[in-house]
Protein backbone atom coordinates (compact mmCIF):
# COMPACT_ATOMS: atom_id res chain seq x y z
CA UNK A 1 0.00 0.00 0.00
CA UNK A 2 2.80 2.58 0.87
CA UNK A 3 4.34 1.48 -2.71
CA UNK A 4 0.89 2.15 -4.45
CA UNK A 5 0.38 -1.39 -5.31
CA UNK A 6 -3.02 -1.02 -4.41
CA UNK A 7 -3.99 -3.75 -6.89
CA UNK A 8 -1.33 -6.39 -6.16
CA UNK A 9 -1.90 -6.21 -2.74
CA UNK A 10 -5.56 -7.00 -2.84
CA UNK A 11 -4.29 -9.97 -5.90
CA UNK A 12 -1.63 -10.99 -3.39
CA UNK A 13 -3.89 -11.63 -0.07
CA UNK A 14 -6.31 -13.11 -2.21
CA UNK A 15 -3.84 -15.92 -3.52
CA UNK A 16 -2.58 -16.94 0.32
CA UNK A 17 -6.69 -16.99 1.45
CA UNK A 18 -5.91 -14.15 3.76
CA UNK A 19 -9.00 -12.55 3.89
CA UNK A 20 -8.97 -11.22 7.50
CA UNK A 21 -6.08 -8.98 6.56
CA UNK A 22 -7.82 -8.15 3.16
CA UNK A 23 -11.11 -6.59 4.64
CA UNK A 24 -9.00 -4.69 7.67
CA UNK A 25 -6.93 -3.75 3.71
CA UNK A 26 -10.18 -2.65 2.26
CA UNK A 27 -11.28 -0.68 5.26
CA UNK A 28 -8.06 0.83 5.54
CA UNK A 29 -8.68 2.57 1.64
CA UNK A 30 -12.44 3.41 2.48
CA UNK A 31 -14.05 0.59 0.24
CA UNK A 32 -16.14 -0.74 2.56
CA UNK A 33 -18.96 -2.50 0.16
CA UNK A 34 -15.95 -4.77 -0.61
CA UNK A 35 -14.64 -5.20 2.91
CA UNK A 36 -18.11 -6.33 4.06
CA UNK A 37 -18.79 -8.61 0.94
CA UNK A 38 -15.65 -10.15 1.65
CA UNK A 39 -16.57 -11.01 5.14
CA UNK A 40 -20.16 -12.10 4.17
CA UNK A 41 -18.67 -14.48 1.54
CA UNK A 42 -15.09 -15.45 3.16
CA UNK A 43 -14.82 -14.49 6.90
CA UNK A 44 -18.53 -14.23 8.55
CA UNK A 45 -16.75 -14.63 11.99
CA UNK A 46 -15.52 -11.16 11.08
CA UNK A 47 -18.75 -9.89 10.06
CA UNK A 48 -19.78 -8.15 13.08
CA UNK A 49 -16.50 -6.80 13.79
CA UNK A 50 -15.77 -5.41 9.95
CA UNK A 51 -19.34 -3.12 10.58
CA UNK A 52 -17.72 -2.21 13.85
CA UNK A 53 -14.35 -0.74 12.21
CA UNK A 54 -16.14 1.05 9.43
CA UNK A 55 -18.60 2.11 12.18
CA UNK A 56 -15.32 3.58 13.99
CA UNK A 57 -14.62 5.35 10.79
CA UNK A 58 -17.43 7.45 10.98
CA UNK A 59 -17.47 8.00 14.23
CA UNK A 60 -14.07 9.76 13.62
CA UNK A 61 -15.28 11.75 10.80
CA UNK A 62 -18.48 12.61 12.46
CA UNK A 63 -20.68 11.15 9.97
CA UNK A 64 -23.35 10.44 13.04
CA UNK A 65 -25.77 8.99 11.07
CA UNK A 66 -23.81 5.97 9.34
CA UNK A 67 -22.02 5.56 12.65
CA UNK A 68 -25.31 5.03 14.26
CA UNK A 69 -26.27 2.52 11.24
CA UNK A 70 -22.91 0.03 11.25
CA UNK A 71 -23.20 0.26 15.27
CA UNK A 72 -26.47 -1.21 15.06
CA UNK A 73 -25.51 -3.85 12.28
CA UNK A 74 -22.15 -4.68 14.94
CA UNK A 75 -24.69 -5.03 17.63
CA UNK A 76 -22.95 -2.95 19.88
CA UNK A 77 -25.53 -0.12 19.17
CA UNK A 78 -26.37 -0.10 22.82
CA UNK A 79 -22.79 0.65 24.32
CA UNK A 80 -21.59 3.15 21.59
CA UNK A 81 -24.40 4.89 20.45
CA UNK A 82 -24.72 6.59 23.65
CA UNK A 83 -21.37 7.22 24.11
CA UNK A 84 -20.58 8.84 20.85
CA UNK A 85 -23.51 11.10 20.86
CA UNK A 86 -22.55 11.94 24.43
CA UNK A 87 -18.89 12.59 23.68
CA UNK A 88 -19.89 14.48 20.82
CA UNK A 89 -22.43 16.44 22.92
CA UNK A 90 -25.54 15.52 20.73
CA UNK A 91 -28.04 15.15 23.71
CA UNK A 92 -30.61 16.21 21.11
CA UNK A 93 -29.80 12.94 18.84
CA UNK A 94 -29.30 10.90 22.16
CA UNK A 95 -32.84 11.95 23.19
CA UNK A 96 -34.39 10.99 20.01
CA UNK A 97 -32.62 7.66 19.48
CA UNK A 98 -32.67 6.74 23.01
CA UNK A 99 -36.65 7.40 23.12
CA UNK A 100 -37.54 5.02 20.23
CA UNK A 101 -36.55 2.29 23.10
CA UNK A 102 -35.55 -0.54 20.70
CA UNK A 103 -33.67 -2.74 23.27
CA UNK A 104 -33.67 -2.53 27.14
CA UNK A 105 -30.04 -2.25 27.61
CA UNK A 106 -30.50 1.07 25.59
CA UNK A 107 -33.93 2.27 27.85
CA UNK A 108 -31.59 1.65 31.18
CA UNK A 109 -28.77 3.42 29.93
CA UNK A 110 -30.98 6.15 29.20
CA UNK A 111 -33.01 5.75 32.13
CA UNK A 112 -29.89 6.24 34.42
CA UNK A 113 -28.51 9.08 32.59
CA UNK A 114 -31.59 10.91 32.92
CA UNK A 115 -31.60 10.36 36.89
CA UNK A 116 -27.78 11.79 37.18
CA UNK A 117 -29.34 14.60 35.04
CA UNK A 118 -31.87 14.81 37.74
CA UNK A 119 -34.59 14.25 35.67
CA UNK A 120 -36.38 11.83 37.92
CA UNK A 121 -39.51 11.12 36.16
CA UNK A 122 -38.42 10.85 32.65
CA UNK A 123 -36.05 8.18 34.20
CA UNK A 124 -38.71 6.50 36.27
CA UNK A 125 -40.62 6.42 32.89
CA UNK A 126 -37.69 5.20 31.11
CA UNK A 127 -37.31 2.43 33.69
CA UNK A 128 -40.61 0.93 33.91
CA UNK A 129 -40.23 1.24 29.95
CA UNK A 130 -37.22 -1.22 30.22
CA UNK A 131 -39.07 -3.28 32.97
CA UNK A 132 -35.77 -2.20 35.41
CA UNK A 133 -38.31 -2.85 38.08
CA UNK A 134 -35.68 -2.89 41.14
CA UNK A 135 -34.81 0.32 40.15
CA UNK A 136 -38.70 1.73 39.88
CA UNK A 137 -38.85 0.46 43.15
CA UNK A 138 -35.61 2.43 44.68
CA UNK A 139 -36.89 5.24 42.90
CA UNK A 140 -40.54 5.05 44.32
CA UNK A 141 -39.12 4.06 47.64
CA UNK A 142 -36.99 7.37 47.53
CA UNK A 143 -39.97 9.56 46.90
CA UNK A 144 -41.96 7.82 49.63
CA UNK A 145 -44.66 6.35 47.55
CA UNK A 146 -44.49 3.38 49.45
CA UNK A 147 -47.93 1.78 48.50
CA UNK A 148 -47.10 1.84 44.75
CA UNK A 149 -43.63 0.38 45.06
CA UNK A 150 -45.24 -2.42 47.22
CA UNK A 151 -47.62 -3.05 44.40
CA UNK A 152 -45.18 -3.20 41.56
CA UNK A 153 -43.02 -5.60 43.95
CA UNK A 154 -46.18 -7.49 44.80
CA UNK A 155 -47.20 -7.67 40.96
CA UNK A 156 -44.01 -8.70 39.70
CA UNK A 157 -42.27 -10.42 41.83
CA UNK A 158 -39.31 -9.03 40.67
CA UNK A 159 -36.48 -10.68 43.18
CA UNK A 160 -34.24 -7.20 43.20
CA UNK A 161 -37.38 -5.20 43.99
CA UNK A 162 -38.33 -7.69 46.42
CA UNK A 163 -35.18 -7.29 48.34
CA UNK A 164 -35.31 -3.20 48.54
CA UNK A 165 -38.87 -3.89 49.73
CA UNK A 166 -37.23 -5.86 52.68
CA UNK A 167 -34.90 -3.84 53.31
CA UNK A 168 -37.33 -1.15 53.65
CA UNK A 169 -39.48 -3.18 55.97
CA UNK A 170 -36.92 -4.15 57.78
CA UNK A 171 -35.50 -0.65 58.19
CA UNK A 172 -38.74 0.39 59.61
CA UNK A 173 -39.00 -2.44 61.94
CA UNK A 174 -41.77 -4.74 60.30
CA UNK A 175 -40.20 -7.77 60.26
CA UNK A 176 -42.67 -10.20 59.26
CA UNK A 177 -43.01 -7.99 56.06
CA UNK A 178 -39.26 -7.90 55.41
CA UNK A 179 -39.05 -11.73 56.05
CA UNK A 180 -41.83 -11.82 53.55
CA UNK A 181 -39.88 -10.08 50.76
CA UNK A 182 -36.26 -11.42 51.65
CA UNK A 183 -37.89 -14.53 50.97
CA UNK A 184 -39.77 -13.87 47.91
CA UNK A 185 -36.17 -12.13 46.37
CA UNK A 186 -34.63 -15.31 46.99
CA UNK A 187 -32.28 -14.24 50.03
CA UNK A 188 -33.58 -16.84 52.48
CA UNK A 189 -30.00 -16.21 54.23
CA UNK A 190 -31.26 -12.84 54.92
CA UNK A 191 -35.00 -13.92 55.70
CA UNK A 192 -33.29 -16.71 58.21
CA UNK A 193 -30.80 -13.56 60.42
CA UNK A 194 -33.94 -11.49 60.62
CA UNK A 195 -36.27 -14.69 61.80
CA UNK A 196 -33.34 -15.90 64.22
CA UNK A 197 -33.09 -11.93 65.67
CA UNK A 198 -36.38 -12.04 66.54
CA UNK A 199 -36.87 -15.96 68.05
CA UNK A 200 -39.43 -16.89 64.63
CA UNK A 201 -39.55 -20.44 64.98
CA UNK A 202 -41.98 -21.27 62.60
CA UNK A 203 -41.07 -18.48 60.10
CA UNK A 204 -37.69 -19.87 60.60
CA UNK A 205 -39.10 -23.51 59.84
CA UNK A 206 -41.28 -22.46 56.64
CA UNK A 207 -38.03 -21.00 55.07
CA UNK A 208 -36.08 -24.28 55.70
CA UNK A 209 -38.68 -25.50 53.90
CA UNK A 210 -38.12 -23.76 50.42
CA UNK A 211 -34.24 -22.94 50.81
CA UNK A 212 -31.36 -24.60 49.20
CA UNK A 213 -29.71 -27.41 51.00
CA UNK A 214 -26.76 -25.18 52.30
CA UNK A 215 -29.23 -23.07 54.38
CA UNK A 216 -32.06 -26.20 55.22
CA UNK A 217 -28.41 -27.39 56.87
CA UNK A 218 -27.56 -23.89 58.60
CA UNK A 219 -31.65 -24.18 59.81
CA UNK A 220 -31.69 -27.68 60.72
CA UNK A 221 -28.47 -26.76 62.95
CA UNK A 222 -30.67 -24.17 64.70
CA UNK A 223 -33.47 -26.31 65.59
CA UNK A 224 -31.20 -28.85 66.65
CA UNK A 225 -29.25 -26.53 69.12
CA UNK A 226 -33.00 -25.63 70.38
CA UNK A 227 -33.87 -28.84 70.82
CA UNK A 228 -36.58 -28.84 68.29
CA UNK A 229 -35.25 -32.51 67.11
CA UNK A 230 -38.15 -32.99 65.01
CA UNK A 231 -37.76 -29.94 62.78
CA UNK A 232 -33.86 -30.65 62.96
CA UNK A 233 -34.23 -34.08 60.91
CA UNK A 234 -37.38 -33.18 58.91
CA UNK A 235 -34.49 -30.42 57.35
CA UNK A 236 -31.45 -32.28 57.53
CA UNK A 237 -33.27 -34.65 55.02
CA UNK A 238 -34.74 -32.38 52.60
CA UNK A 239 -30.92 -30.88 52.50
CA UNK A 240 -29.86 -34.39 52.16
CA UNK A 241 -27.98 -34.73 55.36
CA UNK A 242 -29.28 -38.30 55.79
CA UNK A 243 -26.35 -39.78 57.95
CA UNK A 244 -27.36 -35.94 60.33
CA UNK A 245 -30.72 -36.81 59.93
CA UNK A 246 -30.32 -40.37 61.13
CA UNK A 247 -27.43 -40.30 63.96
CA UNK A 248 -30.07 -37.15 65.45
CA UNK A 249 -32.82 -40.17 65.38
CA UNK A 250 -30.64 -42.43 67.08
CA UNK A 251 -29.41 -39.85 69.73
CA UNK A 252 -32.68 -39.23 70.78
CA UNK A 253 -33.85 -42.69 70.23
CA UNK A 254 -36.53 -42.25 67.98
CA UNK A 255 -36.36 -45.77 65.94
CA UNK A 256 -39.70 -45.21 64.52
CA UNK A 257 -38.52 -42.21 62.55
CA UNK A 258 -35.50 -44.43 61.43
CA UNK A 259 -38.14 -47.44 59.93
CA UNK A 260 -40.07 -44.34 58.50
CA UNK A 261 -37.03 -42.87 56.94
CA UNK A 262 -35.95 -46.14 55.37
CA UNK A 263 -39.20 -47.08 53.78
CA UNK A 264 -39.23 -43.69 52.76
CA UNK A 265 -36.17 -43.87 50.90
CA UNK A 266 -36.75 -47.17 49.67
CA UNK A 267 -39.84 -46.12 48.06
CA UNK A 268 -38.51 -43.10 46.92
CA UNK A 269 -35.82 -45.52 45.01
CA UNK A 270 -33.11 -42.47 45.09
CA UNK A 271 -29.82 -44.39 44.76
CA UNK A 272 -27.88 -41.19 46.52
CA UNK A 273 -29.76 -41.29 49.35
CA UNK A 274 -30.12 -45.06 49.50
CA UNK A 275 -26.23 -45.78 49.78
CA UNK A 276 -25.86 -43.36 52.05
CA UNK A 277 -28.87 -44.80 54.37
CA UNK A 278 -26.83 -48.70 53.65
CA UNK A 279 -23.22 -46.56 54.57
CA UNK A 280 -25.35 -45.24 58.11
CA UNK A 281 -26.79 -48.88 58.77
CA UNK A 282 -23.37 -50.40 58.01
CA UNK A 283 -21.73 -47.71 60.52
CA UNK A 284 -24.35 -48.63 63.00
CA UNK A 285 -23.73 -52.62 62.65
CA UNK A 286 -26.91 -53.12 61.89
CA UNK A 287 -25.80 -55.64 58.83
CA UNK A 288 -28.55 -56.85 57.60
CA UNK A 289 -30.08 -53.78 56.81
CA UNK A 290 -27.26 -52.36 55.32
CA UNK A 291 -27.17 -55.76 53.02
CA UNK A 292 -30.96 -55.01 51.62
CA UNK A 293 -29.85 -51.88 50.26
CA UNK A 294 -27.01 -52.81 48.64
CA UNK A 295 -28.83 -55.51 46.95
CA UNK A 296 -31.35 -52.78 46.39
CA UNK A 297 -28.56 -50.60 44.66
CA UNK A 298 -27.20 -53.88 42.64
CA UNK A 299 -23.76 -53.25 44.45
CA UNK A 300 -22.78 -56.61 44.90
CA UNK A 301 -19.11 -56.24 45.94
CA UNK A 302 -20.26 -54.36 48.86
CA UNK A 303 -22.75 -56.86 49.52
CA UNK A 304 -20.42 -59.94 49.77
CA UNK A 305 -17.69 -57.49 51.41
CA UNK A 306 -20.60 -57.10 54.59
CA UNK A 307 -21.07 -61.06 54.52
CA UNK A 308 -17.28 -61.78 54.19
CA UNK A 309 -16.36 -58.90 57.13
CA UNK A 310 -19.06 -59.32 59.17
CA UNK A 311 -21.01 -62.92 58.53
CA UNK A 312 -24.17 -62.14 57.45
CA UNK A 313 -25.80 -64.48 56.37
CA UNK A 314 -27.38 -64.82 52.79
CA UNK A 315 -30.54 -66.70 51.94
CA UNK A 316 -31.52 -68.32 49.33
CA UNK A 317 -33.11 -65.80 47.39
CA UNK A 318 -30.76 -62.86 47.52
CA UNK A 319 -28.32 -65.73 46.78
CA UNK A 320 -30.30 -65.78 43.35
CA UNK A 321 -30.80 -62.36 42.82
CA UNK A 322 -27.17 -61.53 43.06
CA UNK A 323 -26.34 -64.57 40.76
CA UNK A 324 -28.80 -63.44 38.21
CA UNK A 325 -27.31 -59.60 38.05
CA UNK A 326 -23.84 -61.28 38.02
CA UNK A 327 -24.95 -63.07 34.65
CA UNK A 328 -25.69 -60.02 33.34
CA UNK A 329 -21.95 -58.43 33.89
CA UNK A 330 -19.76 -58.03 30.60
CA UNK A 331 -16.65 -58.82 31.67
CA UNK A 332 -16.03 -62.89 32.42
CA UNK A 333 -12.89 -61.99 34.40
CA UNK A 334 -15.33 -59.45 36.87
CA UNK A 335 -18.29 -62.03 36.17
CA UNK A 336 -15.63 -65.32 37.57
CA UNK A 337 -14.51 -63.28 40.72
CA UNK A 338 -18.40 -62.32 41.68
CA UNK A 339 -19.35 -65.76 41.53
CA UNK A 340 -16.53 -67.33 43.21
CA UNK A 341 -16.94 -64.78 46.16
CA UNK A 342 -20.52 -65.85 46.49
CA UNK A 343 -20.09 -69.60 46.33
CA UNK A 344 -17.31 -68.80 49.12
CA UNK A 345 -19.98 -67.22 50.94
CA UNK A 346 -22.65 -69.86 50.89
CA UNK A 347 -20.02 -72.43 51.89
CA UNK A 348 -18.78 -70.44 54.58
CA UNK A 349 -22.62 -70.20 55.59
CA UNK A 350 -23.18 -74.37 55.49
CA UNK A 351 -25.73 -73.47 52.22
CA UNK A 352 -23.96 -76.08 50.49
CA UNK A 353 -26.82 -77.01 48.27
CA UNK A 354 -26.40 -73.47 46.48
CA UNK A 355 -23.25 -73.41 46.10
CA UNK A 356 -23.21 -76.72 44.38
CA UNK A 357 -25.36 -75.03 41.78
CA UNK A 358 -22.90 -72.02 41.35
CA UNK A 359 -20.01 -74.24 40.87
CA UNK A 360 -21.63 -76.36 38.09
CA UNK A 361 -23.12 -73.01 36.80
CA UNK A 362 -19.51 -72.19 36.70
CA UNK A 363 -17.92 -75.27 35.28
CA UNK A 364 -15.76 -75.80 38.33
CA UNK A 365 -17.27 -79.52 38.44
CA UNK A 366 -14.35 -80.73 41.59
CA UNK A 367 -15.73 -78.05 43.53
CA UNK A 368 -19.45 -78.84 42.74
CA UNK A 369 -18.84 -82.26 44.08
CA UNK A 370 -17.16 -81.37 46.83
CA UNK A 371 -20.24 -79.41 48.41
CA UNK A 372 -22.55 -82.65 47.82
CA UNK A 373 -19.61 -84.27 49.75
CA UNK A 374 -19.72 -81.55 52.69
CA UNK A 375 -23.49 -82.28 52.28
CA UNK A 376 -22.69 -85.63 53.15
CA UNK A 377 -25.62 -87.09 50.36
CA UNK A 378 -24.54 -90.04 49.15
CA UNK A 379 -27.49 -90.86 46.99
CA UNK A 380 -26.36 -86.72 45.20
CA UNK A 381 -22.85 -87.82 45.54
CA UNK A 382 -23.37 -91.11 43.23
CA UNK A 383 -26.45 -89.34 40.99
CA UNK A 384 -23.72 -86.37 40.45
CA UNK A 385 -20.86 -88.70 39.27
CA UNK A 386 -22.30 -90.81 36.91
CA UNK A 387 -23.78 -87.84 35.38
CA UNK A 388 -20.53 -85.64 34.79
CA UNK A 389 -18.51 -89.55 33.69
CA UNK A 390 -15.39 -87.80 34.80
CA UNK A 391 -12.56 -90.02 36.02
CA UNK A 392 -11.74 -87.69 38.64
CA UNK A 393 -14.55 -87.20 40.37
CA UNK A 394 -15.49 -91.13 39.87
CA UNK A 395 -12.70 -91.31 42.56
CA UNK A 396 -13.70 -88.33 44.29
CA UNK A 397 -17.26 -90.14 44.45
CA UNK A 398 -15.44 -93.52 45.36
CA UNK A 399 -12.76 -92.42 48.15
CA UNK A 400 -16.04 -90.51 49.70
CA UNK A 401 -18.29 -93.82 49.76
CA UNK A 402 -15.21 -95.24 51.17
CA UNK A 403 -16.15 -93.27 54.13
CA UNK A 404 -19.11 -94.71 54.42
CA UNK A 405 -20.35 -97.45 56.25
CA UNK A 406 -20.19 -99.71 53.36
CA UNK A 407 -19.15 -102.63 54.59
CA UNK A 408 -23.15 -102.77 55.48
CA UNK A 409 -24.03 -101.91 52.08
CA UNK A 410 -23.46 -103.74 49.13
CA UNK A 411 -24.91 -100.61 46.88
CA UNK A 412 -21.92 -98.54 47.95
CA UNK A 413 -19.43 -101.36 47.69
CA UNK A 414 -20.27 -102.27 43.95
CA UNK A 415 -20.65 -98.36 43.18
CA UNK A 416 -16.87 -98.14 44.76
CA UNK A 417 -15.59 -100.69 42.44
CA UNK A 418 -18.01 -99.29 39.41
CA UNK A 419 -16.57 -95.77 40.11
CA UNK A 420 -12.83 -96.81 40.31
CA UNK A 421 -13.07 -98.91 36.99
CA UNK A 422 -14.58 -96.22 34.74
CA UNK A 423 -11.92 -94.18 36.54
CA UNK A 424 -9.12 -97.07 35.38
CA UNK A 425 -7.93 -96.29 38.94
CA UNK A 426 -6.79 -99.76 39.23
CA UNK A 427 -4.20 -99.09 42.25
CA UNK A 428 -6.97 -97.54 44.03
CA UNK A 429 -9.15 -100.31 42.93
CA UNK A 430 -6.27 -102.87 44.45
CA UNK A 431 -6.20 -101.01 47.95
CA UNK A 432 -9.84 -101.12 48.22
CA UNK A 433 -10.35 -104.99 47.21
CA UNK A 434 -7.37 -105.54 50.17
CA UNK A 435 -9.10 -103.48 52.72
CA UNK A 436 -12.39 -105.31 51.70
CA UNK A 437 -10.61 -108.57 52.19
CA UNK A 438 -9.39 -107.29 55.90
CA UNK A 439 -12.88 -106.29 56.97
CA UNK A 440 -14.34 -109.59 55.92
Amino acid sequence: MHLNMIEDAKVLLQEVGRYDVLIRFYITIGEYEKAIQTAKDYDRINLENTYYRIAEHYDRINDIEKAIEYYKLSKCGSREIPRMLVHKNRIDLLENYMGKGEDQKTLTWWATYLESQGEIEKALLHYKKAQDYSNVVRILLSQGKFQEAKNISEETKDQGACFLMGKYFESINDIRMAIYYYALSGRINQAFRLAREHNMDADIYNLGLKAPSLTQNLIAEYFELKGNYEKSINLYLLSGNIKKALNLCLITQQYDKIREIADSVEYRNDKDTLRALAEYFAEQKQYEKALSLFIKLKDYDMSMKLCENHKVKISLQTSNAILEEIENEKDNKTKNDLTNRLAKLLIMQGDFEAAHQIHVKLGNLKKAMKCLIKMGNKDKVIEFAQTCRISELYIIAANFLQSLDWNENEDIVKNIVSFYNKAKAYLNLANFYELFANVI
